[in-house]
């Protein structure tokens, strides 16, 4: 990045990369896979296949319900289903308290180290990734792989969710030589237990593909995605919701390329299959529009990208409510579009919904609350408020540090922008430091993709993103 009067403050549309995450299914144990995340196509659930089947749903847990209290179970199964319905709804809160109330249960009827209260800790570490709190969501899923690991073997295909979703947290956190051994290992066990054309086994190697995506190797990136995208065509067909989640990562892979024409035609192609498996309205049709609308924004063809900024607002304002964090992150992107278009009043208004939202559902120091802060400030920086811009940059890098720590690319966006406002003040020593420590934070990482508001593969069966993204699993 350079400090240009173009800065990189603006945190645009995120592209979401369809990652997957793995959910577990209480009392068949049977993991499904899509991805955690925010606007990101959510990868078809527990589409294993019959050798899956074989392995884990055909050998449920033996539990005595009598001595335990059926009706104990039943209710701990309920608070589950009805914490993930509000952890889509963006009550997070709510999902909070229920998943660890059936997580209370199924210690005391189960016992501390049983495999479905692993299953618990999963989602309750789930909601924590979504709320940017990390290193509780971090603990939680080591926890919940070492009881996975304990009570199942080290081979057991649950084992190698618990890795996955492990793995695409330390995505999150820009820890990508940890997040790429865990997958690696989670691939062997796939492998080893369903050969290598399953989807599972795709699953895995779209997420390691997303690992180099995140470091810009784009073209290991390419060539497992492409095996991922043959794969699944191979054992889904070629119309299967999986397949569009494969071509809507080769698109932001060749958006993220500068290969524009390539990134339209695979989106396109997503979007027509969406279409026809779940009407034109549908929530992941929703995370379509949203990046095709970004590649017609970096082709300067703003008219066609409000237009589809629009559709898929609505889409989401209809199935998610009008202050959902999926909303906000549509007004956001307009907010950007309209930046860029010299429409400062709409875009500080798009900016302050966004804002609001986020940090009603979110809490005050989440990193989607830094990213709009850092669109505030960028929008005041071209307007020449100054002393506003510092207030937003100060408080947007405070988040950042807080929830990524000192040296992570998430704080670069926020120290190029504070950078050129202090140079703009004159206030050249300063704006040299925060440019250095960019700098130096650039040399040993790159840029991530989260600044823009992409989809991850994660969502594609809930027609729902669950942030950053192709990147995780939730229990059902």
């Amino acid at each position: 990045m350079q400090l240009t009067g173009k800065t990189n403050a603006m945190q645009p549309i995120r592209i979401l990369l369809i990652g997957a995450i793995s959910l577990a299914t209480v009392f068949d144990m049977t993991l499904a896979h899509g991805a955690h995340g925010q606007n990101g196509i959510q990868e078809q659930k527990g589409s294993g296949g019959d050798k899956r089947n074989e392995l884990v749903e055909n050998k449920p847990v033996e539990i005595d319900t009598e001595e335990l209290g059926l009706a104990d179970l039943q209710r701990a199964r309920q608070l589950n289903a009805l914490a993930r319905t509000y952890r889509d709804a963006g009550q997070f809160g709510e999902a909070e308290k229920l998943y660890s109330e059936a997580l209370f249960i199924w210690e005391r009827c189960l016992g501390s180290e049983h495999a479905f209260v692993a299953a618990g800790l999963n989602n309750l570490a789930e909601v924590y990734r979504i709320e940017g709190r990390f290193t509780e969501a971090e603990s939680l899923y080591r926890q919940a792989l070492t009881l996975w690991e304990n009570a199942q073997g080290p081979e057991h295909p649950n084992v190698a969710d618990g890795l996955n979703n492990l793995a695409l947290l330390y995505q999150d956190l820009g820890r990508y030589a940890e997040s790429e051994s865990l997958l690696v290992r989670a691939l062997s066990i796939r492998e080893k237990q369903f050969g290598t054309n399953h989807p599972d086994v795709a699953q895995s190697l779209n997420n390691l593909a997303t690992v180099y995506y995140l470091q810009n190797k784009h073209r290991e990136a390419e060539r497992l995605y492409r095996r991922v995208l043959s794969i699944r065509k191979e054992s889904l067909g070629p119309d299967h919701p999986d397949v569009a989640s494969s071509l809507n990562n080769l698109a932001q892979l060749y958006h993220r390329w500068g290969r524009l024409r390539e990134a339209q035609l695979y989106t396109e192609q997503m979007i027509s299959i969406l279409e026809r498996a779940f009407g034109p309205d549908d929530l992941r049709v929703a995370t379509g529009l949203n990046n095709l609308a970004s590649l017609y924004q970096d082709e300067h063809l703003d008219a066609k990208a409000e237009l589809l900024y629009q559709r898929a607002l609505l889409i989401r304002k209809r199935f998610l409510g009008p202050a959902h964090p999926e909303v906000a992150e549509i007004l956001n992107n307009l907010g950007t579009l309209y930046s860029a278009e010299g429409k400062y009043n709409e875009a500080e208004s798009m900016y302050r919904n966004a804002l609001a939202m986020w940090e009603k559902a979110l809490g005050p120091d989440h990193p989607d609350v830094a990213k709009s802060m850092n669109n505030l400030a960028g929008l005041c920086l071209k307007q020449h408020r100054y002393s506003e811009a510092e207030v937003f940059y100060r408080r947007a890098l405070i988040i950042r540090e807080g929830c990524f720590g000192n040296d992570h690319p998430e704080l670069v966006s926020s120290l190029e922008g504070y950078a050129l406002l202090l140079q703009k003040e004159k206030r050249n020593p300063e704006a040299a430091a925060m440019h250095a420590r960019a700098k130096k934070i650039l040399a040993r990482n790159p840029i991530p993709q989260s600044a823009s508001q992409t989809v991850h593969v994660s969502d594609l069966d809930k027609g729902r993103k669950t942030r950053r993204d192709e990147n995780q699993a939730h229990i059902k």
